[in-house]
C-alpha cells in the first residue's frame, strides 16, 4: 500500500449533523484532559495512561490533518472518456477499459461487461463508480457512498504501471 493510500484512510468522516464538531472537540478535551492528568496527578500509572490517551488523540488529529492537506481531492474532475482507457489496479485487482466499451475485471474470476462514462460517474452495467483525482493522479472508486462525508478513505484503482 502505498503512503498517500494510507494517509486517505486517516480521513475523519461522518455523516451526522455536527459531527465534525463533536469529533474534534472530543479529541481535543482528550488532549488537554490527558495533558493536564499528567501535570497534577501523583499516581504513576494514571499519570502514564493519561498520557497515553493524549498522544494517541494528538496523533489521531495529527494524521487527519496531514491527509487533508498531503493527499488533496477533487471530487468532481473533468475527464475525457480516452483518458480513462487502460488498465487499473487495486491490490490484486484488476479492471481493464477498452476504447470500444468493453470492460474486464479480474478479482479471483474474470467478469466482463460494457461501461459508460457520465461525468465524473462510470457505470458498470448498472454499478456505479466514481472516478476522482487525489494529488494530480485519477483514481477509481469502487465502493462510493454518494455523500463524501461518508466515504472510507480508500482510493481504489489507480492507472497499472507499464
Amino acid at each position: 500500500m502505498q503512503m498517500m493510500d494510507l494517509l486517505s484512510r486517516c480521513r475523519i468522516t461522518t455523516g451526522l449533523p455536527f459531527g465534525y464538531f463533536i469529533i474534534y472537540v472530543s479529541l481535543a478535551g482528550a488532549i488537554l484532559g490527558g495533558a493536564l492528568a499528567c501535570w497534577r496527578i501523583r499516581n504513576r500509572g494514571v499519570r502514564m495512561a493519561a498520557g497515553v490517551v493524549a498522544v494517541l488523540a494528538a496523533t489521531r488529529i495529527g494524521s487527519a490533518i496531514a491527509a487533508e492537506a498531503l493527499v488533496p481531492m477533487e471530487w468532481n474532475p473533468a475527464i475525457e472518456r480516452s483518458s480513462v482507457v487502460g488498465t487499473w489496479t487495486d491490490g490484486s485487482r484488476r479492471l481493464k477499459l477498452k476504447a470500444d466499451g468493453r470492460f474486464s475485471l479480474i478479482e479471483g474470476q474474470e467478469h466482463q461487461g460494457s461501461w459508460t462514462l457520465d461525468d465524473w460517474n462510470l457505470s458498470f452495467g448498472g454499478a456505479r463508480w466514481r472516478l476522482v483525482r487525489a494529488r494530480g493522479a485519477e483514481r477509481i472508486l469502487r465502493d462510493w457512498a454518494e455523500d463524501p462525508d461518508l466515504w472510507n478513505g480508500d482510493l481504489g484503482f489507480r492507472r497499472a504501471r507499464p
